[in-house]
C-alpha cells in the first residue's frame, strides 16, 4: 500500500517538428537524450507518446532496469482536444504583433502551446491507473541534459516527500505578484515553472478541466501563452486548491524531498539574480521597438469622431 509521500511520475512527448524551427530548435533525438538523462528515477513512470517513440522510451527505461514503466501510445494527439487546438491556431495568427517577443514559441507556435496544455490531460488520464497518493508531472526534457544536475547519477533515487498539503503544488522561480495577466503575457514573463508539479491523485482527475478553463479565458481575450501563466491563473482563481512553493529552475527534486520539504528554507530562483548593464540595454531596445510597433498600430486603427 502506498504511503502519503509516494509519487508516480507522468511525462509525455509528442513531436511537433521543433527540429525544423528557425529558433529554439531541438530535434526529437535531443529530447530522447534529455529523457535518458533523468530516466533512471526509481518512481513508477507513465509516459504518453507516439507509437514510433514508444519503443525508444521503453528501451531507455529497460536499460536502467526500471520495469515499473507504463507507456501509453497516442496515434494522433491533435484529436485529443481539437477545439482547443483550433482556438490556439487562430489566436497565434493574430496575437504576435502585440507581444514584446513575437517570435517566441509560446507566442507564435500554437502546436507548442497545445502540447503544453496536454500535460494536464495526461495527468488526468494517469489518475485512473496510478497506485500512489500523488502524481508529479516531469517534462520529457527535464533539466535539458544537465542544466542543474550535470551528474545523471543524481536521478538514481525515488522522489517523494511530505509537505504537499494542497491538491496541487506548483513551483515558482520568481516571487508572484499581482500584475495583470495581460501584462505578464505581453512580456512573456515567467513566475511558475511548468517542468514539474505535484498533484494529489484524486484531484488530478479534474486538473485538465481547471487548466483548460484558464486557457479559454486567455484565448477568448485574444492572447496565447504556454502553461506557465495558466498555472499562475489557476492559483489565483483557486487558491484553496493550489499552493505555490519557491524554487529555482528544475530544483524541486532537490529542494522538496523527504524532510527537506518541511525544514529547508528554499529561495526563489530570482532572489540572487543580478542584471547586467548589457541586459538592461537589450531590454530597453526591446521595449522601444515594441513601443514603436504599438504606436504605428494605434495610428492605423484610430478613428475620428
Amino acid at each position: 500500500m502506498a504511503d502519503d509521500t509516494s509519487i508516480t511520475l507522468v511525462t509525455a512527448f509528442f513531436p511537433i517538428g521543433r527540429g525544423d524551427w528557425s529558433d529554439s530548435t531541438r530535434s526529437d533525438q535531443k529530447y530522447l537524450d534529455y529523457f535518458a538523462h533523468w530516466a533512471r528515477m526509481r518512481n513508477d513512470l507513465i509516459v504518453y507518446t507516439t507509437p514510433e517513440i514508444a519503443p525508444k522510451v521503453e528501451r531507455i527505461r529497460s536499460d536502467f532496469g526500471r520495469a515499473n514503466t507504463t507507456v501509453v501510445m497516442i496515434d494522433d494527439h491533435a484529436t485529443i482536444d481539437p477545439q482547443l487546438l483550433a482556438l490556439m491556431r487562430s489566436t497565434a495568427r493574430t496575437y504576435p504583433p502585440y507581444s514584446l517577443f513575437p517570435d517566441k514559441p509560446e507566442v507564435a507556435k500554437a502546436e507548442y502551446d497545445y502540447v503544453m496544455a496536454l500535460k494536464y490531460w495526461c495527468m488526468q488520464q494517469a489518475a485512473a491507473t496510478a497506485h500512489t497518493e500523488h502524481l508529479a508531472w516531469i517534462d520529457f526534457g527535464f533539466d535539458h541534459g544537465g542544466t542543474l544536475y550535470p551528474d545523471p547519477e543524481f536521478f538514481d533515487m525515488r522522489w517523494g516527500g511530505g509537505g504537499f498539503e494542497k491538491d496541487v503544488t506548483i513551483f515558482a522561480v520568481k516571487r508572484p505578484d499581482d500584475a495583470p495577466v495581460f501584462d505578464i503575457v505581453r512580456r512573456t514573463d515567467t513566475f511558475i515553472q511548468g517542468d514539474c508539479l505535484v498533484v494529489k491523485t484524486g484531484y488530478a482527475r479534474r486538473i485538465y478541466d481547471d487548466v483548460r478553463e484558464q486557457y479559454l479565458h486567455l484565448l477568448c481575450c485574444g492572447m496565447i501563452d504556454d502553461d506557465q501563466i495558466v498555472l499562475q491563473m489557476c492559483a489565483r482563481w483557486n487558491p484553496e486548491h493550489y499552493a505555490i512553493l519557491p524554487s529555482s529552475w528544475f530544483s524541486p527534486l532537490r529542494d522538496y524531498t523527504g524532510e527537506a520539504s518541511r525544514t529547508q528554507a528554499v529561495p526563489y530562483g530570482d532572489d540572487e539574480k543580478t542584471i547586467s548593464a548589457r541586459q538592461r540595454y537589450h531590454w530597453a531596445k526591446l521595449c522601444l521597438k515594441h513601443s514603436i510597433r504599438q504606436f504605428r498600430h494605434m495610428m492605423r486603427t484610430i478613428t475620428l469622431a
